[in-house]
C-alpha cells in the first residue's frame, strides 16, 4: 500500500492510498476500526440490521443477493475484503457546498471488492496539527467516520450497486432514501458527534458536541474523558456509547436560533465554491451540517459523515 494509488476517470491527479508510511496515524487507526468490527459481536450486528433493512425493502438487493445477508459475511469481508482508504483533494464538497469529511462512490458494475472509501484531506491536518488536548476527540471522530464509510460500502458490496436505503433507517436525505452510515453510528454511540472549528482558522479543533435523534436540538460537551472513553472502548468487543459518567452532571451547549444559509469559500482542488452569503460571527450552517453556539460566537460545527450516495 505504499504507493499512489487511483487515477479517478482518467482525469484526476493519483490519489494517495492510506499507508503507514505517508500517514501513520489516519494508517493505525483503520486498523484499530477493522480489528474492531472482526472481533465485536455487537457491531456486526448493527452492521447486518443495516443491511437486513435495505434486503426487505429493496428489490435489487434481493435480485442481487438472493438470501439475507449473514454474520459471517460481515466478518469475512471485514477481515479478507477491508476497503482502501483514500486520501483525496477531489469530490470533497457537494453541490450545495458543504464540506464531506468521507464517501463511497458506487460501482458502475457489480464487484467481488468493497469500493474503496475515499477521506477529505483536510483529516490530515485535523488529526495531526493540532493541541494535544483534542487529539482524543480527534481520533474518535475519524474512527465513527471510518465506520460510517464502511456501511456503506459494506452495503455495496453484499447488495449490489444500485441499492438504496429505505427512508426509515436513520435520517432522510434530500433524495427521500435513509442514510445507512449515520443509522449504523447512532446504533453504535447513540447519536451524532460534532466537532466544534474555529471560524477564523478552519483547522483548529477547539472541541466537540454530541446529538441524540429523539431530542436533536440538546448537545452535550463531549469532554476529553468523555471521548476517551467511547474511543478507548474501539479496542473491546463493546462500543461504549458517548454518554456523561454517571457521578458527573452533564454540560450542554444550547443552539442559537439558525436565520440564514451560508456557505463557507471552501477550496476543492482547483476549483473554489464561493459563499452565498459572507459567513459572519452570527449563527450560521454550511449545508445541513454546521451550525453555531451560544457563547462561541466564532465557532462552527460540523457532523460526522455527509454522504447520501447510498
Amino acid at each position: 500500500m505504499d504507493k499512489l494509488g487511483i487515477v479517478r476517470n482518467g482525469l484526476f491527479e493519483a490519489e494517495q492510498i492510506i499507508s503507514k508510511k505517508h500517514y501513520p496515524l489516519a494508517t493505525q487507526l483503520i486498523h484499530l476500526v477493522q480489528d474492531h468490527i472482526i472481533s465485536s459481536l455487537t457491531t456486526k450486528l448493527a452492521l447486518l440490521d443495516l443491511l437486513h433493512r435495505i434486503w426487505k425493502a429493496d428489490r435489487n438487493a434481493q435480485h442481487f443477493h438472493p438470501s439475507l445477508p449473514t454474520i459471517a459475511e460481515v466478518e469475512d469481508i471485514a477481515r479478507t475484503a477491508f476497503p482502501i482508504v483514500i486520501i483525496t483533494k477531489q469530490d470533497c464538497v457537494d453541490k450545495d457546498g458543504t464540506v464531506i469529511w468521507g464517501y463511497v462512490t458506487p460501482p458502475t458494475i457489480a464487484s467481488s471488492i468493497c469500493p474503496p472509501i475515499f477521506i477529505n484531506e483536510l483529516f490530515k491536518v485535523y488529526l495531526e496539527e493540532n493541541p494535544p488536548d483534542t487529539f482524543v476527540l480527534r481520533q474518535l471522530f475519524f474512527a465513527i467516520t471510518l465506520i460510517h464509510e464502511f456501511s456503506h460500502s459494506l452495503s455495496l458490496r453484499l447488495l449490489g450497486p444500485n441499492v438504496k436505503t429505505p427512508p426509515e433507517t436513520g435520517p432522510a436525505s434530500g433524495s427521500g432514501c435513509g442514510e445507512g452510515g449515520w443509522f449504523v453510528e447512532q446504533t453504535l454511540f447513540g447519536g451524532d458527534l460534532w466537532l466544534e472549528l474555529q471560524k477564523v482558522d478552519y483547522q483548529a479543533v477547539l472541541g466537540g458536541v454530541f446529538s441524540q435523534p429523539d431530542n436533536p436540538s440538546k448537545f452535550l460537551v463531549v469532554t476529553p474523558q468523555i471521548a476517551a472513553a467511547t474511543f478507548n472502548s474501539f479496542s473491546t468487543a463493546t462500543i461504549i456509547p458517548i454518554k456523561c459518567p454517571e457521578e458527573e452532571t452533564p454540560l450542554f451547549a444550547s443552539p442559537e436560533p439558525l436565520p440564514h444559509v451560508v456557505r463557507m469559500c471552501v477550496t476543492e482542488g482547483g476549483k473554489t465554491c464561493s459563499p452565498v452569503t459572507t459567513p459572519s460571527t452570527s449563527s450560521s450552517t454550511i449545508g445541513l451540517g454546521i451550525i453555531g453556539i451560544v457563547g462561541r460566537p466564532d465557532s462552527i460545527l460540523i457532523r460526522t459523515g455527509r454522504d447520501h450516495r447510498v
